[in-house]
C-alpha cells in the first residue's frame, strides 16, 4: 500500500513538474515585449537555478536548525505564498511573436513600429535597425501574417526591381 501510494505521488509530482517545465517558459514568452524575450528567457533560466540553489541552501539551514519537520513545513510555507501569488495572475492574452525581414524602403520610414502599434491585433513592435527586421507580437484573430507583412513591406520589391 505504501508502495502504490508512493508511485501514484511519483507519478502526479513528475507530471506536474513536466507540465510546469514546458509552461512557464511559454508564460515568460507571452508576457515580454517583443525585442526583449532573450533578454526575458535569460532572466528566467537564471532564476530558476538560482532558485534550486537556494532552496537547497534554505533545507539545509532549516534540517540543521529544525529537524525534518521544519524542513516539510518550511517547504509548505513557500508553497503558500507561491500559491496565493498565482492565485492573482491573469492569463496572459495569446499573441504570436514574429521577426520579419525590412526592406531598404521599410528600413528608412520613421515611425514604422509606431504605425503598427495603430493597426487592431498588434500588441508590440520594435524595430532593430543592426538587423534590418521588426518583431512584433499580434492576436492573429484579429491580423494575419500576410496582411501585416503588407504592411511592414507594403510592394517594396516591385517598386525597386
Amino acid at each position: 500500500d505504501t508502495l502504490r501510494a508512493l508511485v501514484i505521488g511519483t507519478v502526479v509530482f513528475f507530471t506536474a513538474f513536466n507540465l510546469l517545465e514546458a509552461s512557464l517558459p511559454s508564460l515568460i514568452s507571452k508576457v515580454s515585449p517583443a525585442g526583449g524575450k532573450g533578454t526575458a528567457m535569460g532572466v528566467y533560466s537564471t532564476s530558476q537555478f538560482l532558485g534550486s540553489a537556494a532552496g537547497g541552501i534554505l533545507g539545509g539551514w532549516l534540517f540543521q536548525h529544525g529537524g525534518l519537520d521544519v524542513v516539510f513545513l518550511g517547504g509548505a510555507a513557500m508553497a503558500a505564498v507561491w500559491l496565493a501569488f498565482a492565485v492573482t495572475m491573469r492569463e496572459p492574452p495569446y499573441v504570436t511573436s514574429l521577426r520579419l525581414p525590412l526592406s531598404p524602403q521599410a528600413q528608412r520610414e520613421a515611425g514604422l513600429a509606431e504605425r503598427l502599434m495603430s493597426v487592431a491585433g498588434v500588441t508590440d513592435a520594435v524595430v532593430v535597425a543592426e538587423e534590418a527586421a521588426i518583431y512584433i507580437k499580434l492576436d492573429t484573430k484579429l491580423l494575419d501574417r500576410a496582411s501585416l507583412e503588407k504592411l511592414v513591406n507594403p510592394a517594396s520589391e516591385a517598386c525597386e526591381a
